[in-house]
């Protein structure tokens, strides 16, 4: 009894301790759950599992990812491979096929994903199977995926920097070169070929002393050094030796390159030739060490010079200023300038040449200009007048030194007046090229026409072609398009006959009133008619409507409804003005010098024609049209001088 008492006793002893063993099991297993699911919930990374039986679970993080909830995949994995972008899916089936087929340890790629809200997302996939049933078919597999879009936008903001890196180097104009410690050349552009005359190639591992003549040798490798131990860029002139032994003097500008790390790693080295510079800073320095030479031994000379000087300066017929040349502000005019700029010459003085300039911002430009040549000619600008009138000039500038201070003296050329002139000979070259051509060839053309649309009435009269009335109607309408363009491109021709009889602009005009008004009525647009009393001149009456009426179909077309167009004659410094203004959104400047071209329209369905009509018609009157635009509408101006008054 005892013996059994002992077995009892040691037998509920071990049941004990067994029950305790798995207390803490379960204990154990619930804390590694929890922390487990800690870890899934708080990683950017999302979570899977696919099991045998269809059933796919996924992390919340995996969820937000790919906008989905697991319910959403089906049937798998269909579901999933059909979100795949096209030109990622054969490589990640490649890499899927082989895992599945045990030729890799697990399956990783990187692919765009189609997510609910229809956003491409790149995602870093990996997965393995983690169990196999009995045919060795996946019975388990699991997986994560991370949302690497960020990633990848920078990596292809990387390629394009980098590209763009390369094209600015590739392209500049200047000679541009690396090197590493040692001086030893690892890359340099084309232009720094073609500067030095070699093969690019050849020049890769070769010191870039050979690049200098050997004079200059010591002090590149002085200043080489000296960028190198102060990390600090260095510039300065050098004698450079051409392959084909020739010299030349080039401005060369060297600083030290560092690598990812922040470690020196080498120097960027670019130049430019200056020996045409130096040159010419060599004469000009010549002559000017001659005048002051000059003013020296001939003081008294000077004085008189001077006098003449003041005298020849404000009565020059030229537009001629001076003014400092860091800030631009003019310190003296002539009368000229004073009148071509529309100024007062004390309302001038002590401005700023910027308010001139069109656009100030050149003034900066040709101010360096003139440091770097001293003397620059016949420099082509836009500037401005006091009444806010853009014209075109030509601006020579000198760089002078009056006391201690450095000057520009200008001189402006206008020549507005003559640009406009060679636009229009330029124009009317062109035109009558085209209107030759036309007259060439639009007889031969009309007169098979003419045959054709006689043709199509007549088959279109017959009973057996009834239903297709319609279609015929449409190409006698079109052979109808095509022969009024032909008779606007015989309008073009420049031999064309015109009628000059004595008449009234004002009263041509009104003879064409009603069809304007008729035009203008089903767009409910107003026409103003503005007819101040203008004399006769020797006109076409035919033409002058057909100008008149193109105008203004070029002004209603231009114009929303509830819109005014005007028409005005009236006389002007010598001549007889036709205005045409309406408020449509102005013409574009890109075709503003391109206006009157057949061709050239800003409308979906227009030919340009009327407008090259247009310009003919007031050629062959000794006339001429101007433009002006802007948002708020555009004005024809179609000036008739009165030498052609009866």
């Amino acid at each position: 009894n005892l013996q059994l008492l002992m077995d009892l006793t040691q037998l509920l002893v071990q049941m004990m301790i067994e029950r305790k063993q798995n207390i803490a099991a379960q204990e154990a297993s619930i804390t590694s759950d929890k922390y487990l699911n800690l870890v899934v919930e708080s990683s950017q990374d999302g979570f899977w599992l696919w099991e045998k039986g269809d059933i796919f679970t996924m992390s919340d993080r995996c969820a937000e990812i790919v906008s989905f909830s697991s319910e959403d995949f089906r049937p798998l994995p269909q579901a999933w491979l059909d979100r795949i972008h096209p030109q990622d899916f054969a490589s990640v089936i490649r890499q899927l096929e082989d895992h599945m087929a045990g030729r890799l340890p697990n399956f990783s790629a990187e692919y765009r994903f189609l997510t609910r809200s229809g956003q491409w997302k790149w995602l870093l996939a990996n997965a393995q199977i983690i169990s196999r049933d009995k045919e060795h078919r996946p019975s388990q597999i699991a997986g994560t995926i991370s949302d690497i879009t960020e990633r990848k936008q920078i990596e292809m903001d990387l390629l394009e920097r980098e590209s763009l890196y390369r094209s600015l180097v590739e392209t500049s104009p200047c000679a541009i070169a690396l090197t590493d410690l040692s001086g030893i050349v690892k890359f340099i552009n084309p232009q720094g070929a073609d500067l030095f005359g070699w093969d690019a190639a050849r020049l890769i591992g070769q010191s870039g002393q050979i690049l200098l003549h050997a004079t200059e040798w010591g002090r590149l490798g002085l200043d080489f050094r000296s960028v190198l131990i102060s990390g600090h860029p260095k510039q300065a002139e050098y004698t450079c030796a051409h392959r084909n032994g020739k010299t030349f003097i080039a401005e060369i500008h060297i600083a030290p390159i560092y690598d990812a790390n922040r470690h020196l790693s080498g120097c960027i080295c670019t130049a430019q030739d200056i020996t045409t510079r130096k040159l010419m800073e060599t004469e000009l320095l010549q002559h000017r060490n001659h005048l002051e030479k000059l003013v020296e031994e001939n003081i008294q000379a000077l004085r008189i010079s001077e006098e003449r000087f003041a005298k020849a300066f404000t009565a020059s017929p030229i537009a001629v200023s001076i003014a400092t040349l860091e800030e631009g502000r003019y310190v003296e005019v002539n009368d000229a300038f004073c009148h071509l700029m529309g100024y007062a010459r004390e309302e001038i003085l002590g401005k700023l040449s910027r308010i001139i300039w069109h656009k100030p911002q050149n003034r900066d430009v040709f101010k360096q200009m003139i440091e770097e040549h001293f003397l620059v000619k016949d420099h082509e600008f836009q500037f401005v007048t006091r009444s806010g009138e853009v014209r075109i000039g030509l601006l020579s500038g000198q760089h002078i030194q009056i006391g201690t201070e450095t000057f520009i003296l200008s001189s402006i050329s206008d020549i507005t007046e003559k640009r406009r002139i060679d636009r229009e000979i330029s124009r009317l070259d062109r035109l009558n090229l085209i209107g030759e051509m036309a007259a060439s060839i639009g007889h031969e053309i009309r007169n098979p026409m003419t045959t054709v649309r006689g043709l199509l009435q007549m088959l279109g009269s017959e009973a057996l072609y009834q239903r297709d009335q319609d279609l015929f109607d449409l190409m006698i309408e079109e052979l109808d398009r095509a022969n009024s363009i032909l008779s606007e491109f015989l309008s073009l021709a420049k031999d064309k006959h015109v009628d000059l009889l004595p008449s009234n602009l004002a009263t041509i005009i009104s003879s064409v009133t009603p069809l304007i008004k008729a035009n203008a009525m089903p767009k409910d647009i107003s026409v103003v008619f503005q007819m101040d009393p203008v004399p006769d001149l020797l006109l076409d009456s035919k033409e002058i409507r057909q100008l008149v009426f193109n105008l203004t179909q070029n002004g209603l077309e231009a114009m929303q409804p509830g819109g005014t167009l005007i028409l005005r004659t009236y006389e002007d410094n010598g001549e007889v003005v036709l205005l045409v203004q309406d408020e449509g959104p102005g013409i574009e400047e890109s075709i503003l010098d391109k206006l009157g071209m057949p061709f050239v329209t800003s409308k979906e369905k227009g030919t340009g024609l009327g407008l090259s009509v247009c310009y003919r018609i007031a050629a062959r009157h000794n006339a001429t049209i101007e433009v002006k635009t802007g948002s708020q509408g555009t004005t024809f101006f179609v000036r008739f001088s009165l030498t052609n008054k009866m």
